[in-house]
């Protein structure tokens, strides 16, 4: 919370000094960059820095450990040309390995999959599941002096928190605890995300833009009443409270209560606005969260009437809850407005997380694997909780889907957006652009961007 002029009491819980901390009115906006020059988003000079002094120094997100959930799964993850495989060992371990066979560097597996071992396809190399080399085909005749122990697998750094897998190619690089700091470990533990899993979506998609124009996307609010007008009645895009941790930002976006843009609204308008959502998200006939809640205060006139301490939000934190109760999910540690707000995260460099009580939102953004610093690849997995046995068979497995496939309406006015924003930077009349006050979690991105690159 150092990051503005407003303290909030030391005594309470992490969530309630983020609900209790600073608005956009609060922030000292001087400290960042709020001004950008635009070569950052198209100059391949920049995209070089970036892969010099960012990208091989950085904890960035793999996987989730449910998608490698029992020994011999793997997952591959590709950061522009350079790759990497997740693994979970016989002993449960996971680790993290260069993609490259010790032979002649051939990429051992892509995508995911479950194997024993990790054999070379190139000549039959075979490594066991902690990266130790165990065959070589025709050993005796090929290579009569080897050292096995000498040719196993290249390490690459693995540490889990809240069940995402975190790698980073800088062995001497702080710890991802001293990189996500204690805040930030405590604002998310609550969420108990290493029980979510892949379900629905758990895409990558090519988009035809800078890494950093997708990033900016997912950590404002400014832009949501003219690209996403639809959600104005069920979510405040103004009143957000903000959270700065090292190179970390979060804000917190309420629910169940109207954009103040809109004046007063009636409880039957911001139902219906459940029901459009709704069906922005899942498609025509989707089921409105809402109706059974407000049908004993709705009148024969189908108007709704509350009685004192009685509100859509408190209805809708209330079945939030017990929902989870009834499943068994552990939602002790999160207050009321945890049940039914959002926490939007950004753990720098690459990753904006929409962290939920029941459910967790991830948007990764990666340079593109050409280097072309005008693409990116744009990754959407949605984690929900579901019991534990149902866990492995509901698993969404990742998937690559056509640059033009629908990720449905919100997303797609995004996906939308953020290519014409591409093509606008690219102007080289354009020298600069500026940031609004409630952009500043932009401002911060780039100035710790800048930090890294030493620019």
């Amino acid at each position: 919370m150092s990051a503005s002029t407003y303290t909030p009491e030391t005594h309470l819980s992490p969530a309630q000094r983020l609900e209790a901390g600073p608005k956009v009115a609060d922030l000292d906006t001087s400290q960042w960059l709020m001004e950008l020059d635009t070569q950052r988003y198209w100059s391949q000079e920049f995209a070089d820095l970036e892969r010099d002094r960012l990208w091989p120094h950085t904890w960035q997100i793999a996987c989730h450990a449910s998608e490698v959930p029992e020994p011999g799964h793997w997952f591959e993850y590709r950061l522009l040309d350079q790759s990497y495989l997740i693994v979970r060992g016989n002993d449960n371990e996971v680790r993290g390995f260069i993609n490259a066979c010790r032979h002649r560097g051939n990429a051992l597996c892509e995508g995911h999959g479950h194997s024993a071992r990790l054999t070379c396809p190139f000549h039959l190399w075979q490594y066991e599941l902690d990266g130790r080399l165990r065959r070589i085909s025709d050993e005796a005749e090929e290579f009569p002096d080897s050292e096995k122990a000498d040719l196993g697998l290249i390490p690459v750094r693995t540490s889990v928190f809240g069940g995402f897998v975190f790698i980073n190619p800088d062995p001497d690089a702080p710890s991802l605890d001293d990189y996500l700091g204690d805040e930030v470990k405590a604002l998310l533990e609550p969420y108990r995300m290493e029980e979510l899993i892949p379900l629905g979506f758990n895409v990558s998609q090519s988009l035809a833009a800078n890494w950093k124009a997708g990033i900016e996307a997912f950590i404002e609010q400014y832009h949501v009443h003219a690209i996403h007008p639809q959600v104005l009645t069920t979510s405040d895009d103004k009143d957000m409270h903000y959270g700065f941790f090292g190179d970390h930002d979060v804000f917190t976006v309420a629910y169940a209560v109207p954009s103040p843009r809109l004046g007063d609204v009636t409880p039957e308008r911001i139902v219906k606005g459940f029901g459009s959502m709704a069906e922005a998200i899942q498609g025509p006939g989707a089921i409105n969260p809402m109706e059974e809640l407000v049908t004993p205060y709705r009148g024969e006139d189908g108007k709704i009437a509350f009685p004192p301490g009685v509100t859509l939000r408190t209805l809708f934190q209330q079945a939030n809850r017990a929902a989870a109760e009834a499943d068994g999910q552990d939602v002790s540690g999160m207050n009321d407005n945890q049940m039914s707000d959002a926490h939007s995260w950004l753990l720098f460099p690459n990753t904006t997380m929409v962290v939920r009580a029941r459910e967790t939102l991830l948007f990764r953004f990666r340079p593109d694997p050409s280097g072309d610093p005008n693409r990116c690849i744009f990754d959407v997995v949605n984690y929900q909780w579901v019991r534990p046995e149902d866990r492995e068979k509901l698993s969404t497995p990742h998937s690559w889907v056509p640059e033009d496939q629908s990720l449905g309406l919100v997303l797609d006015q995004d996906r939308e957006q953020i290519p014409r924003q591409q093509r606008g930077l690219r102007n080289r009349a354009l020298k600069t652009v500026v940031l609004a006050r409630n952009e500043a979690r932009i401002g911060h991105f780039h100035k710790t961007l800048n930090r890294y690159l030493g620019v």
